[in-house]
C-alpha cells in the first residue's frame, strides 16, 4: 500500500491563500493600533509577497517569465521578515543591511535568467538571503529587551530554525545531491514538500508569535501610560511610591531621594496663563529626565512638585545630580504662542539614606525620607530660592 503524498501544486495554493489571508488580518490590525506599527505593515507586504510567489509558481509553467518573478518575490519576502523582526524589537533594519541582503538573493536570479548561469546558483544565492534572514531575526528576537520574556518569541525561534533548517537542506540538494531540479518550486520531491511546509508553518505558526509578542508590547505601553503623569509624561505619585517600594524592597544598599518645587509658579501663572505654567512645568519634567541616570525614578508628586528616586546613591553623587538639575533650570527660556518668553527657577531638597557597614538597624520608609527632603525643599526656599538644600 503506497503512502499518502502531499500534492505539490495543492499545497502552493493553500500557502498562497494563507499568505494573503495573513496579509489581509496584518493590515486591518494596523489601523487598530493606538499608534501605527510599522513591523506590522512589513509583515503583511511579506505576506503578501510570499503568497504572490506561491500563486505564480502555481499558476505558471517553470520556463515562464512569471516563474522568474516568483523567485524575486521570495526574496523580497525574507527582506521584509526582517525588516519586520527589526522593527518589533525597536531597531529598525540599517538601509546598508537591508540592499546587502537584497543583492543576495537577486544576484543569483539576474545571473540565471539573464547571463545563462545554472539555476542551481539562483536556488544557492535565495537559500543564502534567506539564511541571512533567518540568523540575523533569530539573534535580534534573543537578544531584545522588548522580546526578552515573551513565550511568543520561543514559537518565532523555532518555526525560523525550522526554515533554516529547510533552507541549508536545499543548499545541500543543490550542491552535493540530486542538483536544483530536485528543489524546484514545481518539483513533487520530498525536500520541495518540506520547504513548502515550512512555508506555511511560518505563515501560521510565525504568525502567531509576532502578533502575540505585539499584543503583548500593546498591553505593556497601556500600563506603562496608565501610571504616567498626562502633562509631565513623569510617574504618577501612586506609580512613583509603587516602583519605588518594589525597588528598595529588602535592599540595605544606600539611596537618595529629591523633592523639586518650581519658584513662584502662582505668579506664572498668574501673569503668563495656566497654558504657559502647564508649558514650565512640561519642560522642569523633561530637564530631570534628562538629567537623571537610567534606573532612576522620577514621578508628579503633586501640582508643581516633583519627585525623584535615586537607588544606590550616596549623597555626593545626588548632589550632583541635583545641582544639575537646579542650574539647568535656570538656564531655560520658554517661548510661548504669542511670542512671550518665560524664565523659571527650582528649588531642590535633599534627602540620603546611608547604612554604615556594622549597621543592623532597617533603613527608614521612603515616606520619612521624602519628608525629610521636602523640609530641606522649603528650607531652600527660605534661603532664596534657586538653590539645593540637603536634609541634615
Amino acid at each position: 500500500m503506497t503512502a499518502p503524498r502531499l500534492d505539490p501544486g495543492t499545497l502552493m495554493f493553500a500557502t498562497a491563500v494563507l499568505g494573503f489571508l495573513t496579509a489581509g488580518f496584518s493590515f486591518t490590525t494596523v489601523k487598530a493600533l493606538s499608534d501605527t506599527h510599522q513591523g506590522v505593515e512589513e509583515w503583511g507586504w511579506a505576506m503578501i509577497t510570499l503568497g504572490a510567489a506561491f500563486l505564480l509558481w502555481f499558476l505558471t509553467p517553470a520556463t515562464s517569465g512569471f516563474f522568474f518573478l516568483g523567485n524575486v518575490l521570495v526574496v523580497l519576502t525574507g527582506l521584509f521578515l526582517l525588516r519586520a523582526f527589526f522593527q518589533l524589537t525597536g531597531k529598525p533594519l540599517s538601509q546598508t543591511n537591508g540592499i546587502a541582503i537584497l543583492l543576495l538573493g537577486i544576484s543569483g536570479i539576474a545571473a540565471t535568467y539573464y547571463l545563462g548561469a545554472p539555476r542551481s546558483l539562483a536556488v544557492v544565492t535565495i537559500a543564502a538571503s534567506h539564511l541571512a534572514m533567518v540568523m540575523a531575526s533569530s539573534w535580534q528576537l534573543l537578544r531584545s529587551p522588548a522580546c526578552l520574556h515573551s513565550t511568543y518569541r520561543k514559537v518565532i525561534v523555532v518555526v525560523l530554525l525550522l526554515l533554516g533548517s529547510a533552507t541549508s537542506a536545499r543548499i545541500w540538494i543543490v550542491l552535493f545531491g540530486q542538483g536544483a531540479a530536485m528543489v524546484s518550486p514545481v518539483a513533487s520531491s520530498t525536500a520541495q514538500v518540506l520547504t513548502t511546509s515550512t512555508a506555511a508553518l511560518l505563515i501560521v505558526a510565525g504568525s502567531f508569535g509576532y502578533f502575540g509578542i505585539l499584543g503583548e508590547q500593546q498591553r505593556q505601553l497601556l500600563l506603562e501610560n496608565a501610571r504616567r503623569d498626562a502633562l509631565t509624561k513623569l510617574y504618577t505619585r501612586g506609580a512613583f511610591f509603587e516602583m519605588a517600594e518594589k525597588l528598595l524592597a529588602g535592599r540595605h544598599s544606600p539611596y537618595s531621594v529629591l523633592m523639586i518645587d518650581l519658584d513662584n509658579f502662582k505668579n506664572i501663572n498668574d501673569t503668563y496663563g495656566h497654558v504657559a505654567g502647564d508649558a514650565v512645568i512640561r519642560q522642569a519634567a523633561s530637564l530631570i529626565i534628562q538629567s537623571i541616570r537610567d534606573g532612576d525614578i522620577a514621578g508628579r508628586y503633586g501640582g508643581e512638585e516633583l519627585c525623584v528616586l535615586l537607588p544606590k546613591c550616596g549623597s555626593h553623587a545626588a548632589r550632583v545630580i541635583a545641582e544639575r538639575i537646579v542650574s539647568g533650570a535656570a538656564k531655560q527660556v520658554i517661548y510661548l504662542s504669542d511670542g512671550q518668553s518665560i524664565t523659571y527657577t527650582t528649588s531642590l531638597g535633599l534627602s540620603t539614606y546611608e547604612p554604615s557597614e556594622d549597621s543592623t538597624s532597617r533603613p527608614p520608609k521612603l515616606e520619612d525620607l521624602l519628608s525629610s527632603a521636602d523640609a530641606a525643599l522649603y528650607n531652600a526656599k527660605k534661603l532664596g530660592r534657586n538653590q539645593v538644600q540637603a536634609a541634615p
